[in-house]
């Protein structure tokens, strides 16, 4: 990428980077993708490369009601969470 003078540099990331997610060692491990984009972005930004990390947000497959206890309505509940949450609070 460098020696072309362009590129893009993915990672996926996860909300868990900047705020609270299972803890402290799941925190740090959602941080690093995050922080790594961002000092590849400034090293190689230079070189015509970028780089940047994308945080999917969750995903609704099959899977999900067999592997959570609350049902998954968009928008109203999250899935897997232990309690509920609304925005309603």
């Amino acid at each position: 990428m460098i020696a072309g003078g362009r590129g893009l540099i993915v990672h996926t990331g996860h909300y868990g980077a900047v705020s609270y997610h299972q803890g402290p060692p799941t925190g740090r491990r959602r941080r690093e993708p995050t922080k790594m984009a961002a000092d590849l972005a400034r090293e190689l930004r230079p070189y015509g490369v970028a780089a940047v990390s994308i945080w999917m947000g969750g995903l609704d497959t099959e899977r999900v009601p067999r592997t959570t206890r609350t049902p998954c309505r968009r928008r109203r509940v999250t899935c897997g969470a232990s309690r509920p949450s609304s925005p309603d609070g």
